[in-house]
């Protein structure tokens, strides 16, 4: 049994042609469904293409492979040029610091600026103008007077020494100054027996010592005669009690001076 819609001509047209679009947008999504899954050149892995990312000759790579890249290139290459790792061809295009801050972890990321901007800094301190010096600490770079001693960092509230590089310390040399002033003062007021390593310490009196183990020697110049009594040093402070003064070098030296006043 036949049935008949009470439908006029033009009614049934604009629902026909609505139901043409339909079956078309249809067909359209099945097409572009297909197309958006596309294979990674690099880990051959199908993803959407809201999952990758182009380099400037539009390779496309999936994001987590160049996430892995770049983390790598970051924290053992120390490099912050992120080339684009395109398998098929070779390309020599350099990701963008936009693409990377939107793939990298907040961490690697900060990394990848710290590097970036120490290369940029490398060219600024060429300038003869400007005297720029890095904190050992948070490495911040600040443009100081050349005569100071110290860098005061406001970014992590820490002062550098310039002559060492270290913790600023201060009433008290480097180290390497401290340990030579050490030295001196060592040899300045003890005697190393030059037969027996026993350590001689003088009062008073002319330079000429003799050790328990019978080795003399000359307190000024520290020359040995051995056991013999014959006193052979040619120095010429013997018998005046003048010595060798090791800490002269240090005498120009105010923070030098003061240590030695110190620990004297």
């Amino acid at each position: 049994m036949m049935m008949f819609c009470n439908v006029s001509n033009n009614e049934f047209k604009n629902k026909l042609e609505t139901f043409r679009q339909k079956i078309k947008k249809n067909i359209e999504n099945e097409i572009f469904m297909d197309q958006i899954n596309i294979e990674c050149s690099c880990c051959y892995s199908s993803k959407f293409v809201d999952d990758f990312e182009c380099c400037k000759l539009n390779h496309k790579i999936c994001k987590d492979c160049i996430k892995t890249y770049a983390t790598n290139t970051i924290f053992e290459n120390g490099s912050y040029n992120i080339k684009c790792i395109y398998m098929i061809e070779n390309c020599d295009c350099i990701y963008d610091e936009n693409t990377l801050k939107n793939i990298l972890d907040k961490k690697v990321f900060e990394q990848y600026l710290k590097l970036k901007i120490k290369d940029e800094i490398k060219d600024i301190i060429t300038i003869e103008s400007l005297n720029i010096i890095k904190c050992q600490f948070c490495e911040t770079y600040w443009d100081i007077d050349p005569n100071d001693k110290i860098l005061y960092c406001m970014s992590c509230s820490k002062k550098t020494c310039l002559s060492c590089n270290q913790l600023a310390h201060p009433d008290r040399p480097c180290d390497k100054i401290r340990i030579k002033i050490e030295d001196a003062l060592t040899k300045q007021n003890f005697l190393i027996c030059s037969n027996c390593s026993r350590c001689i310490f003088k009062e008073s009196g002319c330079n000429a010592v003799r050790c328990p183990c019978g080795n003399n020697m000359c307190w000024g110049c520290k020359k040995s005669w051995g056991a013999t009594d014959a006193h052979r040093c040619d120095c010429g402070n013997l018998w005046g009690g003048v010595q060798t003064n090791y800490l002269n070098e240090f005498n120009n030296d105010a923070e030098a001076q003061n240590y030695i006043n110190k620990i004297k």
